[in-house]
């Protein structure tokens, strides 16, 4: 299945696509009756995963980062593991729905140790022990919340029945009345600012002012166990960091459309993604003369995916933004280019063609660039460009203005420059007139007449330019 379509010509979003939808489809039917596979055999399908989407070379990105969503500067691809462990929790939704029946749910549910608590028994792997496919999911379950928290930083928002971590001295704790009116989470027992609250006002909040339901032994006994857990030295077991929304009854009966979907269940096992962080723009910003501080990087991401329809154009610009384009430097230091990394269009300047080079720094581009900016400035009478070089850069580079046409603009001559680069050719006015040309031509016709109202072509489809390139 992998050597053929690895013979095909695809993007590596074409390649995610096709993971997404083929291959990892063909495991649902089979990994959800079985047991879940060893640590080597998924280190061996994650091994033919990866190979695959950068073609048997050395990963150009962090797998951590290109399994994060689009918008946090990932590629929405997922690991083999957390994929498996996604189709194994979602069992558990079935067990959870009163409005589902089947024989295979009695069996189920008939081999944890409290039958008519599943809830609690899932929450806390509650199994009788010699039925292994049901241990095996709630092994999954448990797995999960443990590497969710540590992904997120959080606490996991335990159900203290039946808890061997919550306990009153040794004996676990349980409490009919509480359970039956679905008081089963930690949370349930902690105010607005994560403290455990007192006993009128666990009753008044509660529990409705039904104080009969507890007594004020009872509720400190929970209290002492809950104490005697938190752990604020470590984040996982800290009331102060506790996580409402790591549990089977937010991630399941939320009744949000979304709520147990396996993209939900996955997006847990990520965790929290701060852009600055990305060393890529961190990079770009240095090489611009930017602070990351002054920018919004929100918006580099969103934009990417607005520009425009045509996948090239924007697989070359999530390669340019994370610096995983080519350049005769890096194919030099892959032993690619024989001769020398040198750019070839600054004849007499040995500068060594990297990618701020190309697009910053080369005088060829630089007199292209000066002539595209003043056209936008003319045409488009925007605030672009600001006059300030270091932030025009940013933004030249980054596409993040505010105006989608611009942004276009932007991208199909970065595209340009690069293939000129690549080929070894001088960049012109009239060239990228023309592959601009053949780019709208690729995209649907509301595109090419929302681009041609703010930058009108002439019947030579050139650029009304203020200059004669």
């Amino acid at each position: 299945w992998v050597s053929t379509w690895s013979k095909r010509y695809l993007t590596v979003y074409g390649k995610i696509t096709i993971i997404k939808s083929l291959l990892m489809a063909q495991f649902t039917y089979l990994i959800v009756p079985l047991l879940s596979p060893s640590k080597s055999d998924l280190a061996a399908i994650t091994k033919l995963i990866f190979n695959f989407v950068w073609g048997g070379k050395v990963d150009r990105l962090k797998r951590e980062i290109i399994v994060r969503d689009k918008l946090s500067g990932g590629l929405d691809m997922f690991f083999p593991k957390d994929f498996i462990t996604s189709l194994k929790i979602r069992l558990a939704k079935k067990c959870l729905d009163p409005n589902f029946n089947h024989s295979w749910k009695d069996i189920l549910t008939n081999q944890l140790q409290y039958p008519k608590y599943p809830l609690i028994c899932l929450e806390n792997n509650l199994c009788n022990g010699r039925f292994t496919f049901t241990a095996n999911l709630l092994e999954c379950y448990k797995q999960w919340k443990l590497d969710a928290a540590k992904a997120s930083g959080s606490s996991i928002n335990h159900c203290i029945w039946g808890n061997a971590s919550i306990t009153d001295i040794g004996s676990k704790l349980w409490h009919q009345k509480l359970i039956d009116t679905g008081c089963i989470y930690v949370s349930d027992f902690l105010d607005d600012d994560l403290q455990i609250k007192k006993y009128m006002a666990f009753c008044n909040d509660t529990l409705s002012s039904r104080y009969y339901l507890i007594t004020q032994t009872e509720y400190l006994n929970i209290i002492m166990a809950l104490k005697r857990y938190n752990t604020p030295s470590v984040p996982h077991k800290s009331l102060a960091n506790i996580d409402h929304k790591l549990c089977l009854e937010s991630l399941f009966l939320s009744g949000s459309p979304s709520a147990g979907s396996g993209k939900a269940i996955r997006s847990k096992l990520v965790g929290k993604v701060n852009l600055e962080e990305l060393s890529t723009l961190r990079a770009w910003s240095s090489d611009c003369g930017v602070d990351c501080s002054e920018v919004n990087l929100g918006t580099i991401f969103k934009n990417l995916y607005r520009i425009t329809n045509n996948f090239t154009l924007i697989q070359f610009q999530y390669k340019l933004i994370m610096r995983i384009s080519t350049s005769k430097y890096m194919r030099f230091k892959m032993g690619i280019e024989k001769d020398n990394p040198y750019c070839i269009q600054c004849i007499n300047d040995n500068s060594i063609e990297t990618l701020k080079h190309i697009f910053l720094d080369c005088s060829v581009t630089e007199q292209l660039k000066g002539e595209l900016f003043d056209m936008i400035n003319n045409l488009h009478s925007s605030d672009f460009p600001s006059g300030r070089q270091e932030t025009d850069n940013f933004i030249y580079i980054m596409c993040t203005h505010p105006k989608k046409v611009v942004n276009y603009l932007l991208l199909a001559f970065k595209w340009y420059i690069s293939r000129q680069f690549q080929t070894k050719k001088k960049p012109t006015w009239g060239g990228f007139c023309n592959t601009l040309r053949y780019l709208l031509s690729t995209e649907p016709t509301a595109v090419r007449q929302e681009f041609n109202n703010v930058f009108p072509l002439s019947p030579s489809l050139e650029l009304v330019c203020t200059r004669q390139w």
